[in-house]
């Protein structure tokens, strides 16, 4: 689930709210937990696929809306027109080039992008999960998932999809992280130098995708959200694959992304024996049962002291 590690100098600059949370998962080596319930968790291990569900079929289709407007409010504003007029200075003609580039996209990133959810895992949640997740996410039967970071911060193309934090901000704020990608162009022209004008298009068209793909309301903060993104008209990938499904009644297009390893081309630990730190078996009236079955299902998977991989929450239920 990349990230472009060689591409860092230039992530600093176009996404620096990208570059510092992936920074912190990498020095600090953070965790990552996918909320679930039992049926899905068990159909990711036995068949080490996740489903990646089109952007539209969201528990809150609008999310993506959000960022697109966020996006078009800030560009328009005095912060978007000095930063294109600017960069209309380095090269003339770039800002109508960038514009007829993004536009055609806009309702694209929409339609046509499929991602996965994960979160953000605390220590201090070990071993009970965290409640809000549990009610979000979780059903009567809920499971969490929590994963190491190593296919998130290895520099591969393997897969093409690709992961990003979810920034929660306001239209304001969003204009504060444009207003700081304005400075950070201005402070690094080396850099604008070397990248061009083909590359400086590409990094702020990538920024601007990723902005509305990623770019949630401030109320949902406490799920600090991670995405995995895969755009297979932009970019196909020769793993990912797509499948027709029925879920809650819609017939909808599923890209199964394989947690196999692929280390000829640099991605590691992306099997579910290495992927898994641990499983939190969520609130619900049958618990041990739960336990027992995902002990077993984990040791036919090949995870070694499945017992001690799979925690019980002691979250008191309620429904």
């Amino acid at each position: 689930m990349e990230i472009d590690l060689n591409n860092l100098p230039a992530m600093k600059v176009f996404m620096p709210y990208a570059f510092g949370k992936i920074v912190d998962v990498i020095q600090n080596q953070r965790r990552f937990v996918h909320y679930t319930n039992a049926e899905v968790a068990m159909s990711i291990i036995q068949n080490e696929k996740v489903w990646m569900r089109n952007t539209t079929v969201m528990n809150d289709f609008k999310e993506i809306q959000y960022g697109r407007d966020c996006l078009i409010s800030a560009y328009r504003s005095a912060i978007g027109i000095d930063l294109m007029d600017h960069l209309e200075k380095l090269h003339p003609g770039l800002k109508v080039e960038f514009e007829n580039l993004l536009n055609p996209w806009l309702d694209h990133f929409r339609s046509e992008t499929y991602i996965t959810c994960l979160s953000e895992h605390d220590p201090a949640e070990d071993a009970i999960g965290r409640l809000s997740m549990w009610r979000a996410y979780g059903g009567r039967n809920g499971v969490a998932m929590v994963i190491n970071n190593a296919p998130f911060t290895v520099s591969t193309d393997a897969l093409r999809a690709y992961s990003s934090p979810v920034a929660y901000l306001t239209p304001q704020q969003f204009e504060q992280q444009l207003a700081l990608v304005f400075d950070q162009i201005k402070a690094n022209q080396p850099l604008m130098d070397e990248l061009g004008r083909q590359g400086l298009v590409g990094n702020l068209f990538n920024a601007f995708q990723f902005a509305i793909v990623c770019t949630k309301h401030p109320g949902f903060r406490e799920e600090r959200e991670w995405r995995v993104i895969y755009s297979p008209t932009q970019r196909q990938s020769p793993v990912i694959k797509p499948e027709i499904r029925v879920v809650n009644g819609v017939a909808q297009t599923i890209q199964m992304l394989p947690l196999k390893h692929a280390p000829e081309q640099g991605l590691y630990g992306a099997d579910v024996p290495s992927l898994l730190d641990h499983l939190i078996i969520g609130p619900s009236q049958y618990p041990w049962v739960t336990y027992k079955a995902f002990v077993t299902i984990l040791g036919e998977a090949g995870v070694k002291e499945a017992g001690q991989k799979v925690h019980v929450s002691d979250i008191p239920l309620r429904q």
